[in-house]
């Protein structure tokens, strides 16, 4: 650190600086006029208003456009056209209007049920909380492979 110092000592007390340095002190020294910094503070008004301005631009007319896009969205997903192929009513069971709220739940009760066909219930969370207490190592039916000869 002491070393960056001193050479930054020796830059500036270079004759190029040195130079420099008369040049600016011989400069006389002016007041600024009134009309100048009168100037300056309209300059600096009008650009505060036009901040202010984008501020509120961004602050309020984004969220604005955003929720805009998204109940258009929303608006595009609930109200599309009814597929080009309809589902073929299961036998037994009167035709539902496509088109419905009540047609909905009934093809999704429908899929749940045939969902349900084709996989099975699954365990029964009382079944396995029965098996899990029963079943003890004694008495497992597990075989460790001991009794296997090759």
């Amino acid at each position: 650190m002491k070393q960056m110092s001193e050479n930054l000592d020796n830059r500036l007390q270079s004759d190029s600086q040195l130079h420099v340095a008369k040049i600016v002190a011989s400069m006389p020294d002016e007041p600024v006029s009134m009309v100048w910094r009168s100037n300056l503070n309209e300059t600096l008004r009008a650009n505060a208003v036009t901040a202010k301005r984008k501020k509120f631009v961004f602050n309020f007319l984004s969220p604005v456009a955003g929720l805009g896009i998204a109940c258009t969205l929303a608006i595009v997903v609930m109200v599309r056209p009814p597929a080009a192929h309809p589902r073929t009513p299961i036998v037994g069971q009167p035709p539902v209007v496509s088109n419905s709220l009540e047609a909905g739940l009934v093809r999704l009760h429908q899929d749940d049920v045939r969902t349900s066909d084709v996989a099975g219930t699954g365990l029964n969370p009382t079944e396995a909380i029965n098996d899990a207490n029963n079943s003890d190592s004694s008495d497992s039916s597990y075989d460790s492979g001991d009794d296997f000869e090759f």
